[in-house]
């Protein structure tokens, strides 16, 4: 980076009733960073609150983007990238908070630790207690593995950034944006563990403090996570599939891992009386399955 503040490009897609989108632009407008601009994504997102969106961030760069087909999280970034002019791209969610103090901090340390190419903040959830301060990917399982403490140091290595995470533009380039048939879900972790593999440093900046609007855990949470289920059993078999080591890894998945993924989700559905949602499962299953078999011999 030059001595300058390096220009900061906020990425929002959004989607449907985003409720919350007006309040992550607010939290935009607020921080104390500049100089910045935002560009939203229209992945088919209300009007409504689009425009209120918009109103919230006067006084700020704003563009919006898309053509109100909903292309998933993975390709409203990466659509959102291509018209990025900031040495440094901050791909927020829809539902995601910021500190005033928050991009700062994350631009600051980034100044000071050239070798890192992928921040984020700690992330609360709104109601309260720790959401993600660091993470692990597990493999063969497939699994990610969430801190939710608050750590002593300043930052945490960690191999994936969810929701919210600052990047250099030269990582965003030398990964190759997102994976985008992933649509949703698996695809900060992918890209997380290939900057990795290109000498890219992760961390959690545990001073910028971000807020995750979604159910901390019951059966909130619950109909959340099954109501995703066929992107989620889907994803992990295309994700296992892509950044396992070796054969004995993916057979070791498909032997153990999928059928335990299987049951649980299984249970879950059952659990809140959604049984139509099995179906969905199956059928996320079944796609994964065929991505898997059509890259073996790749």
């Amino acid at each position: 980076m030059t001595n300058l503040r390096p220009l900061v490009s906020v990425i929002i897609p959004a989607y449907g009733k985003s409720e919350q989108l007006p309040e992550v632009a607010r939290s935009v407008a607020r921080s104390s960073y500049r100089p910045l601009e935002v560009i939203l994504v229209d992945n088919g997102v209300d009007r409504r609150a689009l425009e209120a969106s918009v109103r919230e961030l006067e006084g700020v760069d704003v563009r919006v983007v898309g053509t109100g087909e909903n292309l998933g999280t993975a390709a409203g970034r990466n659509a959102g990238a291509r018209q990025a002019r900031g040495e440094l791209l901050l791909f927020l969610d829809s539902d995601v908070t910021l500190d005033e103090e928050a991009i700062e901090a994350m631009v600051d340390f980034l100044g000071s630790h050239p070798g890192y190419g992928i921040v984020g903040p700690l992330i609360l959830y709104a109601g309260g207690g720790v959401y993600w301060s660091g993470g692990t990917v597990e493999l063969p399982s497939g699994r990610v593995r969430m801190e939710a403490d608050v750590p002593a140091e300043p930052a945490r290595e960690t191999d994936v950034v969810p929701s919210c995470m600052l990047v250099r533009k030269e990582a965003f380039e030398a990964v190759g944006g997102f994976f985008e048939p992933y649509f949703s879900g698996y695809e900060d972790s992918e890209f997380c563990i290939r900057a990795k593999r290109r000498g890219f440093r992760v961390a959690c900046v545990c001073s910028a403090r971000a807020h995750h609007h979604i159910p901390a855990g019951g059966r909130e949470a619950e109909l959340r996570l099954i109501g995703r289920v066929r992107l989620v059993m889907r994803n992990r078999l295309v994700f296992v599939r892509r950044n396992c080591p070796s054969r004995g890894c993916l057979l070791a998945f498909l032997l153990f891992y999928q059928w335990a993924y299987l049951s649980y989700y299984g249970y879950l559905i059952i659990k809140v009386r959604r049984p139509g949602l099995l179906k969905d499962m199956l059928a996320g299953s079944c796609e994964g399955l065929r991505y898997f078999a059509s890259t073996l011999g790749a």
